[in-house]
């Protein structure tokens, strides 16, 4: 699969769903990260 966001779009939703995320390393982040892509929307969803 193949998406295209604007990197100032997607910054800003990462930032947004971070504040979910434990404080831990860059690396560690992305493991408590989904994207889901349904219907030319992108689904950012974070969890502890």
């Amino acid at each position: 699969m193949k998406i295209r966001i604007f990197r100032s779009d997607l910054l800003k939703a990462l930032q947004t769903v971070s504040r979910a995320l434990p404080t831990v390393t860059a690396i560690m982040e992305l493991t408590y990260l989904k994207l889901k892509v349904r219907e030319n929307r992108l689904q950012i969803s974070a969890t502890d």
